[in-house]
């Protein structure tokens, strides 16, 4: 029987074993098209994302693009090219991000408006010139990416050391366009691209103490990946207006921050366009021994890890504690549960590690361990003991901080 045991053991484990492998998805390269007649069609909607691809190797069947007088608007000539075309489904305004594989590729690249079906000869008769183009030289900062981007103010950026970035571009539901990416080094990598649609969002609001005393704070506005995307300053009376491009139907954090007062965080989608109007936030003085709830910094069930989105509120305690060089914190996490005697050791061993989370990223961004400790809660302090609904759960999901000295 102990032998039957042990076999049937070794078989469970090697199916055990070979499940764990069959669920490891290798990244498969997608295509390119080296000729305009065979660009690669892109399915453009509310985004589109494509790649990563294998590396275009020459120019295909026909060089399109040759013997031009460079400048700023054509590429000299194509050197490792691909080819892609897309339909606008909306109006609005369009941004793009060309990111090379290995970023010490200089990737280039054109855009065309298509007129008609003889499109493919009047671009290499130069019948038909590029709306948009770049080919400044690759920048390291930014890992070799260009593109379109809402804050550049060029149509056409020439060779040598400028702007990655080409200025965005207005479009028409129905339009059709076609992008030449050209990678100017021989045997370099793929490329990945993401094409969006854009939102002229109006942000407006005022900031005030718990007093209902005019502050001036610091505002900085951040994408889901926690990517700031805009900053800005009240004026002296607390007020503060701007109009910014935000992609469409993406969540943003509104970061609030005073020097003398605890951080607020604000969640908003790019679509509800009239919750970024008036927008009335309370800053609540830093006092010794009172407990701030830190917003935004929220974790998945059962782990210890920040989610990515939380990371741009974290950054911000970061700054508010080196304008403060004496504001000394406790870090205190809390967990979601259900009360049950048996999952206390399990909770309180998560509350710890989700404050040793934080406590580890303000580290990491250069604030001194003297200046922070941790104490995890367990479930013990729930805002919704008896929590049902998704928000309610992340909500009891939280770290709050304790001023210990300022």
């Amino acid at each position: 029987m102990k032998s039957l045991s042990l076999v049937l053991l070794f078989i469970s484990l090697s199916f055990f074993i070979q499940a764990q492998v069959t669920q490891v998805v290798p990244v498969v390269t997608k295509n390119t098209a080296g000729d305009c007649s065979e660009a690669i069609e892109l399915k453009f909607d509310k985004v589109c994302l494509y790649g990563p691809t294998k590396a275009p190797t020459s120019f295909g069947e026909m060089q399109e693009i040759k013997g031009t007088k460079g400048g700023t608007m054509y590429f000299e000539e194509e050197h490792n090219t691909a080819w892609y075309t897309f339909v606008c489904m909306h109006d609005g305004s369009i941004t793009l991000e060309v990111s090379p594989s290995k970023t010490t590729d200089d990737y280039d690249f054109m855009l065309f408006k298509y007129n008609d079906s003889t499109f493919c000869e009047k671009v290499v008769a130069q019948k038909v010139k590029p709306i948009r183009s770049n080919i400044s030289r690759n920048k390291d900062d930014i890992k070799g990416i260009t593109g379109l981007s809402t804050k550049a103010n060029e149509d056409f950026v020439g060779q040598g050391l400028k702007n990655a970035y080409s200025q965005f571009l207005e479009v028409k539901k129905g339009e059709r366009y076609y992008l030449l990416v050209d990678n100017v080094y021989s045997e370099g990598s793929g490329h990945s691209l993401k094409l969006n649609y854009k939102k002229l969002i109006e942000i407006s609001g005022t900031i005030v103490s718990e007093t209902a005393v005019p502050l001036k704070a610091d505002i900085s506005i951040t994408d889901s990946k926690g990517t700031e995307v805009e900053t800005m300053k009240t004026k002296e009376d607390g007020t503060y207006q701007l109009n910014a491009y935000l992609n469409e139907n993406e969540n943003y954090t509104l970061n609030f921050s005073n020097d003398k007062s605890f951080l607020d965080t604000k969640v908003l989608n790019s679509n509800n366009i009239e919750g970024w109007k008036d927008i009335h936030t309370v800053l609540p003085e830093l006092k010794k021994g009172k407990s701030y709830v830190f917003k935004n910094i929220n974790f998945a069930g059962g782990l210890p890890n920040m989610l990515i989105a939380s990371h741009s509120s974290a950054d911000a305690l970061c700054k508010l504690m080196k304008k403060n060089n004496k504001l000394v914190i406790s870090i205190e996490g809390h967990t979601n549960g259900w009360g049950g005697p048996s999952d206390a050791i399990i909770h309180q061993q998560l509350s710890e590690q989700r404050a040793n989370t934080v406590f580890k990223y303000l580290l990491d961004k250069g604030i001194d361990a003297e200046r922070m400790s941790t104490y995890g809660y367990g479930d013990r302090k729930m805002l919704f003991p008896k929590a049902v609904k998704a928000d309610e759960m992340e909500q009891n999901r939280r770290v709050e901080i304790k001023v210990i000295s300022f």
